[in-house]
């Protein structure tokens, strides 16, 4: 980027624009979102690191990156979802879609038998792009190891494994891409933060390709308990996802 304003043409045009599939960015690993090319450099700074942990700066973001969710939800975002080189599903797309998939299971399935899709449909039957990204596996693709033993903790999402640290601290540096992490500001300075203080951290990554929906690590629904005007309240923070 050249500066402030062409970053902000490029946004304008990213606002509208559904990730592409590239067979050259795939060759040296580069397979991503096109908002992370304008936001990984400036990150990778000291004043950027401190310019994206200020709540003001972030409050803008917010605004940019839910109108691109927006868009991503929309019809016109499928438009990348068909056969030709730039598309997500070409030759090339699709192998290296069905190859992370079976990689992290040591499989063999092709797309179709792994994933609910439609492929006699267009955009193999996927509505968005935002459909297509978060695309569940058939029944019986990825079966989850002890559902039913909470001491057996599942990944949240089939990401691979990258570090993880020991009794951390509210304002400690655990790291993942090369930037430095805090769990209070993963938290958003949120007073719950403090019931993970000298927990343990686990890190991983999660790449463009892979399956991209949520689970609850254990079975059941984690509560945040608080008190208010002198009444004791609880609410749950999260429970198993489909």
């Amino acid at each position: 980027m050249e500066d402030f304003e062409h970053m902000l043409k490029l946004i304008n045009h990213i606002l509208t624009t559904a990730p592409h599939w590239s067979d050259k960015s795939e060759s040296v690993g580069m397979v991503g979102t096109p908002f992370n090319a304008i936001l990984d450099w400036p990150m990778g700074t000291p004043s950027g690191y401190i310019a994206f942990i200020d709540p003001e700066v972030n409050a803008m973001w917010k605004k940019v990156l839910d109108a691109w969710a927006e868009f991503l939800t929309s019809p016109a975002s499928a438009e990348v979802l068909g056969e030709d080189s730039h598309c997500w599903f070409g030759k090339v797309g699709t192998k290296e879609l069905e190859m992370t998939a079976n990689e992290a299971a040591g499989t063999s399935h092709e797309f179709v038998d792994l994933f609910h899709c439609d492929p006699s449909a267009k955009h193999h039957g996927y509505k968005s792009w935002d459909d297509f990204f978060t695309r569940p596996f058939k029944e019986d693709a990825r079966p989850v190891a002890s559902p039913e033993d909470d001491n057996v903790i599942a990944n949240s999402c089939e990401s691979m494994p990258y570090n993880v640290a020991y009794d951390i601290k509210l304002r400690d540096k655990f790291w993942i891409k090369g930037q430095p992490y805090s769990c209070l500001d993963i938290l958003a300075q949120d007073p719950i933060a403090e019931q993970f203080a000298g927990g343990t951290i686990y890190q991983a990554f999660l790449s463009a390709l892979s399956y991209h929906r949520w689970h609850s690590p254990v079975s059941g629904t984690i509560t945040k308990a608080f008190v208010k005007d002198g009444t004791y309240f609880s609410e749950p923070l999260f429970g198993l996802y489909p």
